[in-house]
């Protein structure tokens, strides 16, 4: 049956998205709301914890520019102390495979009465960026003065605040790691009536503890495999991301950068952060049927997740009360299977996904032992 307001709710994950739906759900009047996680928020190995993440609302598609509109007002003013307002470019080069989603982003900021700058070559980025030291005389793209980048780390720590204040309970630690879900057959639980052979009951920590609950949000990110099987929805891979300490005089060469995203590569950066300088470099390349009643999954970002954390949580509650609307439930849905070569929205450039070589590899587990912080996956 539906959740009520006094319903047991456990929302697994203290992420973006979990900590969204907690807000979210407590601001709909839902009384009994805990999150569980390893870690306090921000975790230090979670998605949503760094030192950056782009902050843009020219999506090809319009649904998602919509949510990310709406998130952008909210960065603006309720997560400001957090929000860069740098600006952001996109290029690719002219003629390439990736032109068309340049062109449909660029669309979407004219539909959405957002002004853009286009340039075509290295003299045109210039113009608009004077710090930019590459040669690019193939590229073409816009700049979106509107988008920027916002303190990944420091949001989830405000949002966590929020959900406390808010009347969300919060375990961590071996309390907090939850390993498995129990449930029970439907026919023997006197409150379901929906045709789910499955229902929820309880959840089991790590310290063994078995605790009763009434509805389950998977916000677990790249863990939720280990309660779900999800391997035909989506499954967890690694990015290359790049961590470069600046001088004081080398930053502030680079203070006026936008965001930029070169689709040719995959290849993005962000302005060195302002009082630690450091200069963040990533290249980012590129089911389940919910048969237990009571087990809700908001995980899978995508690496695009993030920037609509001001409004995450709303969608996701709608999801779970059944109210969204239903070109979002589609896009939303669990899929029957998925492509190796899927693109997400289409804004993740570069190599297709593979496997690391077992040199990679030896070489990232040695440098990861040896303390190296210039660089991790």
């Amino acid at each position: 049956m539906p959740p009520t307001k006094q319903s047991r709710i456990a929302i697994i994950g203290a992420g973006a998205f979990g900590l969204s739906t907690a807000l979210e759900l407590s601001h709909r009047g839902y009384r009994n709301i805990t999150v569980f996680d390893r870690y306090p928020p921000p975790a230090p190995d979670g998605s949503s914890v760094d030192i950056s993440r782009i902050i843009r609302n020219d999506y090809a598609d319009p649904v998602y520019a919509r949510m990310a509109t709406e998130a952008m007002s909210l960065w603006e003013t309720q997560y400001a102390e957090h929000y860069s307002r740098s600006g952001f470019v996109l290029m690719s080069s002219r003629g390439g495979g990736d032109d068309d989603y340049v062109a449909k982003s660029r669309a979407t900021l004219r539909n959405l009465s957002h002004p853009y700058e286009d340039f075509e070559g290295t003299a045109a980025l210039k113009r608009l960026f004077p710090g930019f030291q590459g040669d690019v005389p193939t590229s073409a793209g816009y700049m979106n003065r509107q988008g920027g980048w916002a303190n990944a780390a420091g949001a989830i720590a405000t949002l966590a605040q929020e959900c406390a204040a808010a009347g969300v309970s919060f375990v961590t630690g071996a309390k907090g790691t939850v390993v498995s879900l129990q449930t029970v057959s439907s026919s023997s639980s006197s409150s379901s009536s929906s045709s789910a052979d499955r229902q929820i009951q309880n959840i089991v920590t790590e310290d063994g503890s078995v605790l009763p609950v009434d509805a389950v949000i998977v916000a677990a990110g790249a863990w939720t495999n280990q309660l779900l099987d999800m391997r035909r929805a989506f499954l967890a891979t690694a990015q290359p991301v790049g961590f470069v300490q600046l001088s004081e005089a080398e930053a502030r060469e680079l203070r006026g950068a936008p965001v930029m995203i070169d689709f040719d590569t995959g290849c993005f950066t962000f302005p060195p952060t302002q009082d630690t300088h450091v200069l963040k470099i990533a290249r980012h390349g590129w089911g389940y049927e919910r048969p237990v009643e009571g087990v809700f999954v908001a995980s899978g970002g995508s690496g695009h997740g993030f920037k609509f954390l001001p409004v995450l949580g709303r969608y996701i509650v709608d999801c779970f009360e059944g109210i969204a609307s239903a070109e979002l439930r589609a896009k939303w849905a669990f899929r029957s299977g998925s492509s190796a070569d899927f693109l997400g929205d289409g804004s993740r450039g570069g190599p297709k996904r593979r496997k690391l070589s077992d040199v990679e590899l030896s070489r990232l587990i040695n440098e990861s032992c040896a303390g190296c912080r210039d660089s991790r996956l």
